[in-house]
């Protein structure tokens, strides 16, 4: 993406190509890469039975809606349209953060072995900034 982004700030600086800056697209990008890089690493081993539960629902929900989001933005950037609305992956997030929270007031964390506490802790911050 760098080289790409290089590239095309290039051209532009040469006037051989008009368009916006990609500085504030490459940014995010890379910030999306190191979310998706976190999740993966606090996701590789599974959390216990009851959490795994509990939060598929939530997780299905919160999956469809950013697949639905990240193609609508891919769609928008090609056709230099603005983002899509993002209401249903902020509705996806709250109803994972809810059960986060279901999950911590209940007091299924206190005992979770620390390793499994640090993915559980870095999967409940997952979408909050």
């Amino acid at each position: 993406m760098n080289v790409v982004g290089a590239e095309a700030e290039h051209e532009r600086s040469a006037r051989l190509a008009v368009g916006p800056d990609t500085g504030p697209l490459l940014r995010t990008l890379l910030r999306l890469h190191h979310d998706l890089v976190m999740l993966g690493r606090a996701a590789i081993i599974p959390l216990p039975e009851e959490f795994a539960t509990r939060l598929e629902s939530p997780l299905a929900h919160a999956n469809v809606a950013l697949a639905d989001y990240l193609l609508a933005s891919g769609a928008a950037l090609l056709a230099r349209r603005g983002p899509p609305s993002l209401n249903s992956v902020e509705s996806a997030l709250n109803e994972y953060a809810g059960e986060i929270a279901a999950l911590r007031r209940d007091g299924l964390t206190r005992t979770l072995p620390g390793d499994a506490a640090e993915r559980f802790f870095a999967l409940g911050s997952c979408g909050r900034y």
